[in-house]
């Protein structure tokens, strides 16, 4: 619901006997702003064509959009609309958060979060322990013996007014592509992300959104 500004004026007479007096009149404008529970999503690949082969960037994203803050704010890959089956268990295989071509993660805790908690899914149908940190912008690393084929990260806050309106997560991570033979002329593999807050004044106040972006893998050609 959008904020709604009301204005407000008042003036005010005193009579004495045949005298009356007026007072100028003031006028204020307040805002009614709604219970605004509210999140985003976004989801792209960096780059978005690849030869088969070559690793990609997974840029993972989530944002407080509405006008109260959050207990938690979580983000799950792949979500629920991705196509069958989960390309992290097909055509591409996750390396560990971080982005193609530099040293820096580029892991963007929300404003507000003093946690971060994983929950890594691996491909013998296991999931890991929940693992936390405190440090900010990190995010604890999996079994490496096994392979990831999906993860929750949950930003949570012990702050009083939560993760704040407007926060943004980054959550960037790299996947690298597989190269089957024979070589097909292109594959389009369609990734979505959930996302969901949880309100702070209220566990029982969710609110959830989705994302999706598409990779296409390319045989031997020239992008």
């Amino acid at each position: 619901l959008p904020v709604t500004t009301v204005s407000n004026s008042i003036t005010a007479s005193a009579t004495l006997g045949t005298l009356t007096a007026n007072s100028p009149l003031v006028s204020k404008n307040y805002q009614i702003v709604p219970y605004g529970l509210q999140v985003t999503a976004a989801k792209t690949f960096d780059a978005d064509q690849v030869k088969a082969g070559d690793p990609t960037t997974v840029r993972l994203g989530a944002t407080n959009a509405g006008t109260v803050g959050l207990r938690s704010l979580s983000i799950t890959e792949p979500g629920a609309a991705t196509t069958s089956p989960n390309p992290l268990a097909d055509e591409l295989t996750f390396a560990g958060f971080g982005q193609v071509g530099t040293s820096t993660t580029g892991v963007q805790w929300p404003d507000g979060a003093t946690s971060a908690t994983i929950v890594y899914t691996y491909s013998d149908n296991t999931t890991s322990a929940p693992l936390s940190t405190t440090t900010a912008d990190t995010i604890p690393a999996p079994d490496v013996a096994t392979r990831v084929v999906g993860f929750t990260v949950t930003f949570s806050s012990t702050a009083t007014g939560g993760i704040v309106p407007g926060a943004e997560a980054k959550l960037p991570f790299i996947a690298n592509t597989s190269r089957p033979t024979p070589l097909p002329d292109r594959t389009d593999v369609v990734n979505a992300v959930d996302v969901t807050g949880v309100a702070v004044d209220d566990p029982s106040r969710t609110a959830t959104a989705h994302a999706q972006d598409t990779l296409s893998i390319y045989g031997d050609r020239l992008l």
